[in-house]
């Protein structure tokens, strides 16, 4: 568990840990690039990421966290004519500004086929697995997937429908967090189970039109399922989002316009944590505007600034607040 050392400041927690790891990773991607300049099919993407985040209710997903992280990737892929092969691995920290939060380090790969049956039309198949991934029913959990999808792609317009299977395996127990003294339950026994494991599908479907160089529009919308013995493990969740990208004259530069909207519901998580309380039910819409800078390979660096909107009927996950994120990197 990562704390804070003695006469350490945010300011070193949030970007001293980043740069030590970029300098670590920084000899081993060079060689990457190297290598690339003789078979052509490697690449890597290193990244420094700050987020904060103003809800004082943290559940696992890193959209409600407050930290800074890095992110290495190294991938090689082999063009076979009409069928394309990929192969990647990740590692990745992330620091929480929370003392009480462990740092989380993942790591993980996966490989990718993607066959063209025709000019326009091309299906893909990928297989990976992940240590140590932040989810929306835990704060971590190591997770095995296989997503099969259907592409099209003539001209301006992109279209892809995929579906995902996934198991995840947690480290811990499910522990439902007290409410606050003085509300509804807040009397009520916490409960907690020792499940470690949940199986589901996520069913997507995304379109994008490009418009020229840099400028897009792009629609999606999934619907997943995750189930497990212990229903606090479960959910069923919803998400549609649109994004937009304006370039800005010629230098790299381009606005960034999101709108996403979340709808999810918990199997096993009552109101209050009441065992005769409604079933748990959350919602959030959240505008976001950014700046972009960078192209397919170099320095990249991409700002945004959103403003969540979120609804529960538990008190306790009410509430609107901002977000930010910058992330900048460089692609080999």
């Amino acid at each position: 568990m990562t704390k804070a050392e003695p006469g350490t400041t945010v300011l070193g927690r949030l970007v001293l840990k980043p740069a030590l790891a970029l300098g670590m990773f920084v000899p081993t991607v060079a060689a990457a690039d190297e290598a690339a300049k003789d078979n052509g099919g490697f690449d890597a993407d290193l990244s420094v990421t700050a987020v904060t985040a103003k809800r004082t209710i943290a559940e696992g997903d890193d959209l409600d966290s407050t930290g800074a992280g890095v992110r290495v990737e190294f991938g090689y892929e082999q063009d076979l004519g009409k069928t394309e092969l990929r192969a990647e691995t990740t590692a990745a920290a992330f620091d929480y500004r929370d003392d009480t939060r462990e740092t989380r380090w993942s790591y993980g790969g996966q490989a990718r086929l993607r066959h063209h049956i025709s000019k326009t039309v091309a299906f893909e198949v990928t297989a990976g697995h992940m240590q140590n991934i932040a989810v929306l029913e835990a704060d971590r959990a190591d997770q095995t997937q296989v997503r099969g999808a259907i592409v099209w792609n003539k001209g301006d317009h992109f279209f892809d429908i995929s579906a995902t299977w996934r198991q995840r395996d947690y480290d811990d127990a499910v522990v439902a967090a007290a409410p606050p003294a003085g509300t509804v339950g807040s009397s009520a026994p916490v409960a907690a189970s020792s499940a470690t494991r949940s199986k589901g599908v996520r069913l997507g479907a995304r379109y994008r039109h490009h418009f020229a160089t840099w400028q897009w529009l792009t629609a999606q919308v999934s619907h997943e399922d995750q189930n497990s013995d212990n229903t606090r493990r479960g959910y069923a969740r919803t998400i549609a989002a649109i994004d937009y990208t304006q370039p800005i004259g010629k230098k790299s530069l381009r606005l960034l316009f999101g709108l996403e909207a979340r709808w999810w519901q918990y199997e096993g998580r009552r109101v209050g944590d009441v065992a005769t309380g409604p079933l748990r039910r959350d919602s959030m819409v959240a505008p976001e505007f950014g700046l972009a800078y960078g192209r397919a390979k170099g320095f990249y660096a991409r700002g945004a600034a959103s403003y969540q909107f979120r609804h529960s009927n538990d008190p306790r996950y009410d509430g609107n607040g901002p977000r930010a994120q910058v992330s900048v990197g460089y692609k080999f």
